[in-house]
């Protein structure tokens, strides 16, 4: 008998199992080992779109997975990054077609972020995703499957290749907030237009990362909302020269009462009080630092309520 009930259990084929009645979106709401990141669907507006109708295949981080990305990112909370670069790396976990994991064969794999993941198999058949991460990930559990596409829970976040390479060129300098931080996104994407073009050694991300000592006062979202200033109110160069003005070629760690010269040899007025205050010769009253300095392996990153100005 026992027998026999092996050879039928081995004769099954898929077609016997029971079809699916959930979305991928319903089976990481209901997966505990899983709410970090439908948390991060929710806030990116993922949710509707593994919830709907279509076909999708998701690689989905576990809690250790994602909790090990802002471990490395030196953050206790993805509320603190960059929206933008969320959902990059969200999208960067969602292919637009179903793969179930006899699919998933050596070779490039195109996600909805629009760069290319890549899989490769070791000679023991084992699996491992290569994406812009210095970690390859492996899939702990394969084929979950859903109304809309199928899910494989990975053992580490996937990162595209360019937000791997900035990740990596930025770590631990005061460029890493500057450029992955929610409170400076308008700062940032000025920033990526004016060094559009150049040789990393004349950007000012060059600056940020390769100065031994270095301390820039950061203009937060709402002072270019305030002003109603985006990206397109000024040229590269016009930008480039606004945030110089506000890069100090050394660590300012303690502020105190006096000038200081930026990198491209304008003067800011540093006074301390409450709260500490920075003024540039155009400023007709000073510029509050709004919050505790962020400190990093080559300088610190002052938060600012205001733009620097100079004649």
């Amino acid at each position: 008998m026992a027998v026999g009930g092996l050879f039928v259990f081995s004769g099954c084929s898929d077609d016997d199992e029971p079809a699916p009645t959930k979305t991928i979106y319903e089976l990481v709401s209901e997966d505990t080992n899983l709410s970090i990141l439908k948390s991060q669907l929710d806030v990116g507006g993922f949710d509707a779109t593994l919830n709907a109708a279509g076909t999708y295949t998701l690689f989905a981080p576990s809690n250790a997975a994602m909790n090990t990305l802002l471990q490395t990112l030196g953050l206790t909370d993805f509320s603190s990054i960059s929206p933008g670069v969320v959902a990059s790396v969200l999208s960067y976990h969602v292919l637009a077609s179903q793969k179930l994991s006899g699919d998933l064969t050596a070779g490039d794999f195109a996600t909805n972020q629009g760069e290319s993941l890549t899989i490769a198999v070791t000679s023991t058949g084992e699996k491992k995703i290569e994406s812009g991460a210095t970690t390859d990930a492996n899939i702990t559990t394969a084929d979950l499957k859903a109304t809309n596409g199928v899910i494989h829970v990975v053992d580490a976040v996937l990162v595209p290749p360019t937000i791997g390479a900035l990740i990596i060129q930025t770590l631990g300098t005061v460029a890493q907030p500057v450029l992955l931080s929610s409170s400076f996104t308008t700062l940032s994407a000025a920033i990526q237009k004016a060094d559009a073009g150049k040789p990393a050694e004349q950007t000012i991300v060059g600056a940020l990362v390769g100065l031994d000592d270095v301390t820039i006062f950061a203009p937060v979202n709402d002072v270019f909302a305030a002003a109603s200033i985006t990206v397109a109110t000024y040229s590269a160069a016009e930008w480039d020269a606004i945030i110089r003005g506000h890069i100090v070629p050394a660590s300012l760690a303690t502020l105190s009462n006096g000038d200081v010269t930026t990198v491209n040899g304008k003067t800011i007025t540093v006074a301390t009080g409450t709260p500490n205050t920075v003024k540039g010769a155009g400023n007709s009253t000073p510029v509050a630092i709004v919050a505790a300095g962020v400190p990093a392996n080559n300088g610190v990153l002052y938060p600012i309520g205001g733009v620097l100005l100079h004649p």
